[in-house]
């Protein structure tokens, strides 16, 4: 996923870059700088979804999903997913979000 994609998912949600820097104890301009890239790596996202409480399947939209099913590894296996599978799909990563904060919470 691109940066500036990133930066209109935490807009979209309030979340400014110096609120992300806050959460992660370093510079507005260091969190800047990670998310002027044109390849953000998943474990980024996964931290900016850790920190901010939005929900890891945010930075994978549909389009994500469907250029997946219609590679050609997967082309005799899955011709399309479902509105609802994409919905569990979110909400399952809200659940593991969920048990993370709670498993970091016991270690404070």
């Amino acid at each position: 996923m691109k940066g500036e994609d990133v930066k209109k998912i935490l807009k979209a949600n309030g979340v400014t870059q110096r609120d992300l820097a806050e959460k992660f104890g370093t510079t507005a301009q260091n969190i800047s700088d990670r998310l002027g890239k044109d390849d953000i790596t998943t474990g980024f996202l996964e931290a900016i979804s850790a920190a901010t409480g939005i929900p890891v399947s945010a930075f994978y939209p549909a389009s994500v999903w469907g250029s997946v099913v219609n590679s050609p590894a997967a082309q005799n296996q899955v011709t399309n997913i479902p509105e609802s599978v994409i919905q569990l799909l979110a909400k399952k990563d809200e659940q593991i979000d969920r048990l993370l904060s709670i498993i970091e919470g016991y270690g404070k």
